[in-house]
């Protein structure tokens, strides 16, 4: 190639005759106006090198990152890496990984399973909205917890989520809308008609055909609800985000087997389906993707799969925004969605994001962020040094056993006995007899060698050692109280207990901000887009009922203290007055029966916030118990301040925080429960010990300046 940027030679260009050059300007043509970017139409060849460029850098930039993922895996199975060590020397593994894991996989998902459906709550705006607040509550709980999954399905996806961000550093979570087909709620109705049964598509990995396929057996409808939002964890190996931290687009990728792969693509109206298999069927493994396949063979490991799958056909996902190498964005405005098989076919896409909330759909969050990172830090993978280190130490100390039992051992050849050949074949063993000969000389034909004691500062480093392992990694083992063994200071302990609270209540505004009001927000705008317009009248309908006049509600049933006769007891109070027929409740839900989507989602989309305190109240209540423990210990030292302590109301407050039932574990007066006299004298000596109490409450005497009475010396 010439400087002119030609291909020819440059002696084989014609000399251009310089004449006239006014006479050459006019008959030179404008150049045609630029098309917009717009309008220009990127081929499938550039969509999928784009896609697989950003692929490889992700990949590229997570690769350190993926090192402590796998070493977290591995111990979580069992696997250590003995290839160093001789065939006679221990190789003993702990399970201390994997229990501290499941330990605090529960600590923190302990207070979500037991708060049930109520563990979120929605904020309005302003006034305006206050009477609606319970509509999103209502809608995303029936979203959430259908009636085929009873919360289950939610819980375990919750479970997986925080099981995966403790070893590795991300957390993915799916959240697509699943929409029935079936026109009608009404069980009276068994067929529909043929012009009531438009086909909602479900948005998954692909799109849907605009009409469901014949299939051989009918589908069964689900009477109770005919909408849903899908909720699934994913693997965070097999998800990428955005490395410059700027969420533009994830990508996540998953293998299947060519028969999978022709029927998901049948029903979702994939293209290039032969050729896909086609090359991935190909002798010369033209088609393969190494590092999925790479990936793969390490998630199977994960999932003790074994490699005995074929799962030979690749797929990777794009959702967001796709950008080639020069930095031109690719595909259509805003959001789009992409699925390339094998990094070779473009099998979908680019297809625009069909969410009106404008986000994507897979939410992708570290347990413990770290500020201007694109990826968090996983809390097992940081302790992972000092539980080596001790499996290392008791590998060390089985092998100084083996050393002391069986120690090395010098024999003579020569004093053998000459009868019995390669008596030292298998080796020296404990209880071996070896056959010597007498010829009287003064060396030994067996001489074993002395194993020296280790002496007790071993032992004491080694104490030493595990107490400050166990303290490091004491934040792994409990929520906010690290178990240990060794003989630690109180004060050290309220040190490590404090730091194992803070550490947790940042875990859990982690995933409060990061993972479960995203996925509030993006299931209640999916609700409010995808609901079908029959089921939402329904809602309506029968919200407005219940408020209609002419309905009362149950009564409110008192408590009735243990050993109170029934006619004794207080009379029962009706519950609140329903409003007015033409209360503005009433006739906004009646103006929002006939709302259609877009309506609902203008109008209500951004009314609401939502808010998750079940994990602030766990916390909350073990402050408070540390703090009523506290009162107690301190009251028990100090004679004068339990005097002055309320031991009735402290009782009361301690049992609150229990979050046990007062009526049943304290005895009730003819008073409240709050007025009850307690005689102070015998719970101040049941609380300090003193029998000898001078006047309740006693003067507070007045030491001598610098006296050591009040503890200053």
């Amino acid at each position: 190639m010439d400087d002119f940027g030609s291909r020819t030679s440059v002696r084989s260009l014609t000399p251009m005759s310089l004449g006239d050059p006014m006479a050459i300007l006019d008959g030179m043509e404008a150049p045609p106006p630029p098309m917009p970017q717009d309008i220009l139409e990127e081929d499938d060849d550039a969509l999928v090198d784009a896609l697989v460029d950003t692929l490889n850098h992700e990949h590229q930039v997570r690769q350190p990152h993926e090192y402590f993922w796998n070493i977290a895996w591995d111990r979580v199975n069992g696997r250590y890496d003995f290839s160093r060590k001789m065939g006679w020397q221990s190789k003993r593994t702990l399970p201390e990984v994997l229990q501290k894991t499941l330990k605090l996989t529960w600590e923190i998902t302990k207070p979500l399973i037991e708060a049930g459906e109520g563990w979120f709550a929605v904020k309005p705006m302003n006034r305006k909205f206050a009477p609606l607040v319970d509509v999103p509550v209502e809608l995303t709980r029936m979203s959430l917890y259908p009636n085929s999954d009873h919360g289950d399905h939610f819980n375990t996806v919750v479970y997986d989520l925080v099981f995966s961000g403790l070893l590795a550093e991300n957390m993915a979570m799916l959240v697509i809308p699943e929409v029935d087909g079936t026109p009608s709620m009404d069980p009276l109705q068994e067929e529909a008609s043929a012009e009531d049964s438009g086909y909602i598509p479900n948005y998954g990995f692909g799109a849907a055909l605009g009409t469901p396929q014949e299939q051989a057996a009918p589908e069964m409808k689900d009477w109770g609800q005919a909408f849903r939002v899908r909720f699934e964890a994913f693997n965070p190996r097999m998800v990428w985000k955005d490395s410059t931290g700027r969420n533009r687009y994830v990508l996540w990728t998953q293998s299947m087997t060519p028969d999978e792969f022709r029927a998901e693509a049948e029903t979702r109206g994939w293209k290039y389906i032969d050729e896909t298999i086609a090359s991935a069927l190909a002798k010369d493994d033209t088609g393969m993707d190494p590092d999925a396949e790479t990936m793969r063979v390490r998630r199977d490991a994960d999932d003790a799969y074994g490699q005995g799958r074929r799962d030979t056909i690749h797929l990777t996902h794009l959702w967001g925004s796709l950008y080639n190498n020069e930095g031109r964005k690719m595909g259509p405005d805003g959001l789009a969605y992409y699925i390339v098989a094998n990094k070779k076919h473009l099998v979908w896409g680019p297809e625009p994001s069909p969410f009106w909330h404008k986000e994507i759909p897979l939410i992708v969050t570290p347990l413990l962020r770290i500020p201007f990172a694109a990826y968090g830090k996983s809390l097992i993978s940081t302790c992972i040094d000092p539980m080596d280190a001790w499996v290392e130490i008791l590998n060390m100390m089985l092998d100084y056993l083996q050393q002391a039992i069986n120690p090395p051992t010098e024999v003579d050849l020569d004093l053998l006995s000459s009868r019995y050949g390669n008596q030292l074949t298998s080796g020296i063993s404990p209880g071996k007899v070896l056959l010597t000969e007498k010829k009287g000389g003064a060396v030994p034909a067996i001489a074993r060698s002395q194993v020296p004691d280790p002496g007790s500062g071993v032992w004491n480093v080694l104490g030493m050692y595990r107490q400050e392992k166990d303290g490091f990694i004491g934040l792994a083992d409990t929520g906010a109280a690290p178990r240990t063994r060794n003989r630690i200071s109180a004060q050290e302990f309220k040190e490590r207990s404090a730091v194992a609270g803070g550490l947790m209540r940042q875990i859990f505004k982690n995933m409060v901000d990061g993972l479960f009001r995203p996925a509030l927000r993006q299931a209640y705008l999916l609700t409010l887009q995808y609901i079908p317009q029959q089921m939402w009248e329904t809602y309506i309908e029968e919200k407005v009922q219940g408020l209609n006049p002419g309905t009362p509600q149950q009564p409110q049933p008192e408590m009735v203290p243990p050993g109170m006769p029934p006619e004794a007891a207080p009379p029962q109070q009706q519950g609140p007055e329903p409003p007015a027929g033409d209360s503005p409740l009433i006739k906004q839900l009646t103006e929002m029966k006939s709302w259609s989507a877009s309506r609902r989602l203008r109008e209500l989309g951004r009314a609401f916030t939502f808010k998750v305190e079940v994990f602030d109240a766990v916390e909350n209540r073990r402050e408070r118990l540390e703090k009523l423990s506290m009162v107690a210990s301190s009251a028990q030292a100090v004679p004068m301040m339990a005097a002055r302590v309320k031991w009735h109301r402290f009782t009361e407050e301690f049992f609150r925080a229990l979050e046990l039932p007062i009526d049943e574990f304290l005895w009730p007066n003819d008073k409240d429960t709050v007025d009850q006299p307690i005689p102070m004298q015998q719970a101040i000596q049941a609380m300090t010990g003193v029998q000898d109490i001078p006047d309740v409450p006693p003067s507070l005497p007045t030491p001598p300046p610098g006296g050591p009475e009040m503890g200053i010396r």
